[in-house]
């Protein structure tokens, strides 16, 4: 059960790693209501970044419950390219993801997964359905969000709650997985802005 779920989290995080870095462009300019503080939602807001700020989630499936961790962490920045690790630990199998970013357009240039170069995803695997502004609370707080329903030619349902002024990075704050198997959940537990 818990390959399947580990499986089906890196694809996710392979078509979406594009998109979710990226997502101004697949949003547009999308202005928020007044009573969020998500002014604009832009590029350049999303990449000013810096080396030593992370993010920690919480990884839960269905009625299995937590099953394990993910962390994202700014680990370079030449000026030009932002490099983020990501972990994905779950008992018995971790990922090691190492995702090159261009600071201009947002766009990844190099992947590398456990050691390896991968193949970029296409920026079009990731088809937003539906967007809209809510509340959410998870352990690292209660935040006023951007809620982004998407799919993939892998998982059916993404939901995505981002606010990158209230946190930091991409402003990842949780993420629902509807899988064939079920329902993953990751929260943010804690974060680090410098």
């Amino acid at each position: 059960m818990k390959k399947h779920i580990f499986l089906a989290l890196m694809m996710v995080g392979s078509a979406g790693i594009q998109s979710s870095y990226a997502l101004p462009q697949a949003l547009g300019s999308f202005a928020a209501p007044a009573s969020i503080e998500l002014a604009r939602l832009d590029t350049l807001s999303l990449i000013e970044w810096k080396v030593g700020e992370s993010m920690q989630y919480d990884v839960t499936a269905g009625p299995f419950g937590k099953v394990g961790t993910m962390s994202k962490e700014v680990t370079a920045d030449d000026g030009t390219i932002l490099v983020v690790k990501t972990v994905m630990d779950i008992p018995g199998q971790r990922q090691d993801i190492e995702t090159w970013i261009n600071k201009d357009d947002g766009s990844v240039v190099k992947l590398i997964r456990n050691g390896k170069e991968e193949a970029l995803p296409a920026a079009d695997d990731m088809e937003v359905i539906d967007q809209s502004y809510e509340s959410v609370t998870v352990p690292a707080g209660t935040f006023d969000s951007l809620k982004i329903t998407a799919k993939t030619k892998e998982v059916s349902k993404i939901e995505i709650w981002v606010n990158p002024q209230a946190t930091v990075m991409d402003g990842s704050i949780k993420t629902v997985l509807q899988t064939s198997m079920v329902p993953v959940t990751i929260e943010l537990t804690s974060f680090i802005r410098l």
